[in-house]
């Protein structure tokens, strides 16, 4: 008997060994705290989303819909820029619904326009205080600018959503843990997973993720990219007829890799990081209080959807901005949002 705990109290400390190991590298504990910082121009910081402003999206026409209070004590708000707008002004759009969203926290975002009539439909994720997190679907009014409720999706499946991308106007692909994501984040277990909703019900598109977190698609919707935060890679699925996700490309970057923009022209994508896995996760929990963490944009360059050169446009140390967790582009400027504070406009005077 004396032995056989013996055996177990060995294989117990090995166990413990190798994942707290891998738990040093994966929240950079043996990385070098140094951060050359750098930006591809002049940036200033604006104002209007003292929330934090953790996903945000620009349409073709420079404008750009924010989500703001994702882990902020303040009331979620959606909120709108306009890169055309010199005075860079950010305001809150008024929510139209007969549904109370007060104590709702607004996460991942994405925007679908109709080709013929120019209709923008938006949605957003909401985790309400409940526990419950569902799918909130707006239709932009233009001149009245507010924001008009038509759909709620809410599904057994969605739990810890986190990011999402419209394929169409009542079609969706989000991104989700399962009931035990604090096993993802302390033992590195495959819980994630990327839902498809189809307009009608749910249902699993892809599985096998350790912290799903940003998620986008190519202009011509054949590839789906899905960032593994803790995994610091992108993965690139293929859509089949039914929009079931097939594997094709893991790409490693070596950065906590959050919420992805895709250039509508060129495919490329630009990726909100963080080079500090284990100090985001404190300033988090803290909720943005102390020692900031800090942000990292990065450009990927693709090739028929499959991704190539990594190249690393902004990295700051937290002073600029901290915990960086998106970044979209407006012909020659570029705009960054953090999960606990305003975003970041930056001018780009040079970009590979």
């Amino acid at each position: 008997m004396a032995a056989v705990k013996f055996v177990l109290s060995i294989i117990a400390t090995v166990v413990f060994a190798v994942v707290m190991k891998k738990l040093a590298t994966v929240w950079d504990v043996f990385r070098s705290p140094v951060i050359a910082v750098h930006a591809p121009g002049p940036c200033i910081r604006l104002e209007g989303a003292e929330g934090g402003s953790e996903d945000l999206t620009a349409l073709p026409d420079g404008r750009v819909f924010i989500s703001s209070g994702v882990i902020s004590s303040e009331k979620g708000k959606m909120l709108l820029m306009d890169f055309l707008d010199p005075t860079h002004k950010i305001k809150e759009l008024q929510l139209q619904s007969d549904q109370n969203m007060s104590d709702a926290h607004y996460h991942g975002l994405s925007v679908w326009q109709d080709n013929e009539t120019g209709e923008l439909t938006l949605a957003v994720i909401m985790h309400h205080s409940s526990g419950e997190d569902t799918v909130e679907m707006f239709k932009f009014d233009e001149k009245k600018q507010i924001l008009i409720h038509s759909k709620t999706v809410r599904d057994p499946l969605f739990y810890e959503l986190n990011d999402l991308v419209l394929v169409s106007e009542n079609q969706f692909y989000v991104t989700c843990s399962l009931k035990w994501s604090l096993l993802e984040l302390f033992l590195h277990l495959r819980f994630g997973e990327v839902l498809f909703y189809d307009g009608s019900r749910v249902r699993v598109a892809a599985g096998g993720h350790i912290f799903a977190n940003g998620i986008n698609i190519s202009p011509d919707h054949r590839h789906v990219y899905v960032a593994e935060l803790l995994e610091k890679d992108i993965l690139v699925y293929e859509r089949q007829g039914d929009n079931s996700l097939v594997l094709k490309q893991t790409k490693y970057v070596d950065s906590g890799v959050d919420n992805i923009e895709v250039d509508p022209k060129s495919g490329d994508l630009w990726v909100g990081a963080h080079p500090r896995i284990g100090t985001l996760i404190y300033f988090m929990h803290r909720e943005g209080q102390g020692a900031p963490s800090p942000s990292q944009v990065l450009k990927i360059k693709t090739e028929k959807g499959m991704l190539r050169d990594v190249i690393e446009v902004f990295l700051d140390d937290g002073g600029e901005i901290p915990a960086s967790s998106v970044a979209t582009v407006f012909k020659n400027r570029m705009v960054i949002g953090s999960v606990t504070s305003n975003p970041l406009l930056c001018d780009i005077k040079y970009s590979k």
